[in-house]
């Protein structure tokens, strides 16, 4: 259960996955909507900043810090025993979820293949915002 989770984490950290993932948040989208500004484009690339284009974004600096983030989680996964095939198949399809590409399910164990089906799905895509 999400909130189960989510209480396990500081509170700081409930605050923004609330926010984000509701598309509250401090993004060129929202913060021309709130008028709080004039723009909505991103600062590092120029594109309409909305929560998704956070995660997305190719722009100066977003692309390493994504890999970094990428790689942290590829150590948690392994210090946390994942099976290798697993921690392949999760950390490839973030890639193409990132790319705006389908996820592969091509030689996945039916599990793995049920959960990739779920990240495809819209609700799964608009709870994973992060900036």
């Amino acid at each position: 259960m999400a909130s189960k989770h989510t209480k396990a984490l500081k509170p700081g950290y409930q605050h923004w996955i609330t926010k984000h993932a509701s598309h509250n948040c401090g993004v060129g989208t929202t913060l021309v909507e709130w008028q709080h500004q004039e723009e909505d484009q991103c600062p590092r690339c120029g594109q309409p900043e909305d929560t998704n284009h956070v995660m997305r974004c190719a722009g100066a600096g977003a692309t390493e810090r994504w890999t970094e983030q990428m790689n942290v989680l590829s150590e948690w996964m392994t210090e946390a025993n994942t099976h290798p095939l697993l921690q392949d198949t999760l950390l490839a399809n973030l890639q193409r979820w990132r790319q705006g590409l389908p996820p592969v399910t091509i030689h996945a164990a039916p599990r793995i293949q049920q959960m990739l089906f779920s990240m495809s799905d819209p609700s799964f895509t608009s709870s994973f915002r992060v900036p």
